[in-house]
């Protein structure tokens, strides 16, 4: 049986949402998340994570960090991920700049002008994995959780 957490990432008053980065809240979100479904007798569970202020962003999920690939690549285009989310842009560096390096969460929020529009964490601890790549644009997230043999919750989607 799945349950249906909803986790929200607010941490601070939306006046100060402006100071904090989106790639924390979605990682907090998860690890919250996580942390309930290893106490629960579940075996799954989805979390809904809403970004705060309602603003549309691109959430990129991948099981290795570093440069992707370019197979990487061409599944997060498959995606829908837009090609600002991939290569760095804006005032400091020409329209499409070089890759972005991903790590497990990374959120592209295109409404900054500078280099705040790309946040990576990884807070969530050794005991959450994420199966594979996946992205997707939203104002909120569902996460899809399966808790694993060995107490390992697996992020295996994302909606």
């Amino acid at each position: 049986m799945t349950r249906l957490l909803v986790v929200p990432m607010v941490g601070l008053t939306a006046a100060c949402s402006g100071l904090t980065d989106a790639a924390v809240d979605l990682t907090r979100c998860i690890g919250n998340g996580a942390r309930a479904l290893s106490q629960s007798l579940q075996t799954a569970s989805e979390i809904v994570c809403p970004v705060r202020a309602h603003r549309s962003v691109t959430a990129i999920l991948t099981p290795r960090s570093g440069l992707p690939s370019d197979s990487a690549m061409a599944a997060l285009r498959q995606m829908g991920v837009p090609e600002e989310a991939l290569y760095y842009s804006g005032p400091d560096v020409p329209s499409r700049g070089t890759l972005v390096g991903l790590g497990p969460v990374n959120v592209y929020d295109g409404h900054y002008m500078d280099n705040r529009k790309y946040s990576t964490s990884s807070a969530f601890g050794a005991d959450v994995r994420i199966r594979s790549l996946m992205a997707k644009t939203g104002d909120q997230f569902t996460v899809l959780l399966s808790r694993e043999a060995g107490g390992v919750v697996e992020v295996v989607g994302l909606r």
